[in-house]
């Protein structure tokens, strides 16, 4: 558990976030493109159809359909914590924007954030069931090994939020199940069984741990099967440094940045799995 002197410390830290354009897309499918370094620049989500047909929408209801979203000029992020972070019901929420994550000085004046969040739906408008997977990736990865001794990607940690709606009312899910992912730890650690992992403790969750990523370059990749005609699924992904790893105790990572792209591809079945892709 992190003291709150000890939070107070982290949060004059501070590391820019920067989400850049898509400058090329997997053929049916969206990507979400976000970069940890120096600069300021954009968050987008775009999509492309060809075969199943997958909509974006930030409110729900989608009278604001799209095939991009874009959030301009994403702030530096400050070092923070997991034990800091708002409810589950506040982050995983159509009505909280990405202004909960913002921090706010004696100006009043937004400056950096602690952590960014982004909710949105992704509907079926097509006329056959739709299948794609999930897979977040580490595009590139720069260290500054003259200044640090480790990466973002050792302190960086992503939550991933996927609730389906009722397929039976159409009503928005109130549920808020999630993975979070870290990097795999050096160290052997326990599970509540007892038994010896190198996944990364959940800090402050006692012996709650992280799904560790799968390589140095892949975060995770999951599957989304059978989303029937005109279903809704509710996505949150949540970005934050946690500054509780304890194998991360020297210096902040400042000229350190990560590239980072999620992108959901369709397929219509397994044995037509698109593979048409594009950088």
């Amino acid at each position: 558990m992190v003291h709150k002197e000890y939070v107070k410390k982290k949060r004059t830290r501070k590391i820019v976030i920067l989400a850049t354009c898509v400058t090329g897309v997997a053929v049916t499918a969206f990507s979400i493109v976000a970069f940890l370094g120096k600069e300021l620049g954009d968050f987008t989500v775009s999509i492309q159809n060809d075969g199943p047909q997958l909509s974006i929408s930030k409110t729900g209801d989608f009278t604001d359909a799209t095939s991009f979203l874009r959030i301009d000029k994403v702030k530096p992020f400050e070092v923070w914590t997991n034990s800091a972070l708002p409810s589950d019901d506040e982050i995983d929420n159509k009505s909280t924007t990405a202004s909960i994550g913002e921090r706010v000085d004696s100006k009043n004046e937004v400056n950096s954030i602690y952590f960014f969040k982004l909710t949105f739906f992704v509907k079926n408008v097509g006329t056959v069931v739709a299948n794609y997977n999930e897979d977040l990736t580490i595009v590139s990865a720069v260290k500054d090994t003259t200044t640090n001794s480790y990466g973002l990607d050792d302190i960086l940690r992503v939550r991933f939020y996927t609730n389906k709606s009722d397929t039976t009312t159409g009503l928005e899910s109130s549920s808020h199940n999630y993975v979070t992912y870290a990097k795999e730890s050096d160290n052997l650690h326990y599970d509540s069984d007892g038994n010896a992992t190198h996944k990364e403790y959940i800090a402050g969750s006692g012996t709650g741990l992280c799904e560790s990523f799968l390589s140095d370059t892949e975060i995770c990749n999951t599957e989304q099967t059978n989303l029937g005609i005109n279903e809704v699924i509710r996505y949150t992904i949540l970005y934050y440094l946690e500054g509780e790893d304890t194998e991360c105790n020297g210096a902040k990572p400042v000229d350190s940045n990560i590239k980072l792209n999620l992108s959901f591809k369709t397929y219509v079945n397994n044995e037509e799995e698109t593979t048409n892709d594009a950088e």
